[in-house]
């Protein structure tokens, strides 16, 4: 795989498995803030960041040639262990194999940072 180019907005889509027996509210705030963290440290800009009953919607501008396949791995490995022991549910979560990524010019940013507040409401983030 080949680096992403310096400066590109790019909007992330990853998914659990199985959300069904897993209450949103209880934990959705503190991971988009612990995966704004880490967005922020691996040197890119956060732009938007929401989540749905099962998606995690991530909109960044990378400013690094990191693989986008290492951050969203990082991300992924980084707090799957987490949330399994903040939900305290019997069953282990799991995220989906993968995920979706859209690149977007300059000009979309306000749209594509409107659509993802606007999925459950504007986050604190």
């Amino acid at each position: 795989m080949t680096p992403i180019d310096s400066k590109k907005q790019i909007r992330l889509i990853f998914t659990m498995k199985d959300i069904s027996a897993l209450e949103l509210e209880s934990w959705c705030d503190e991971l988009l803030v612990r995966i704004a963290d880490m967005v922020c440290e691996a040197g890119h800009k956060l732009l938007a960041i929401n989540c749905t009953l099962a998606e995690i919607h991530v909109f960044i501008e990378m400013f690094n040639e990191q693989h986008l396949n290492d951050l969203i791995n990082e991300i992924k490995e980084t707090n799957i262990n987490w949330l399994n022991r903040k939900t305290g549910i019997e069953e282990t979560l799991e995220w989906e194999s993968g995920f979706q990524s859209e690149l977007y010019p300059v000009s979309q940013m306000t749209r594509i940072i409107s659509q993802i507040h606007n999925l459950r409401g504007t986050r604190p983030v």
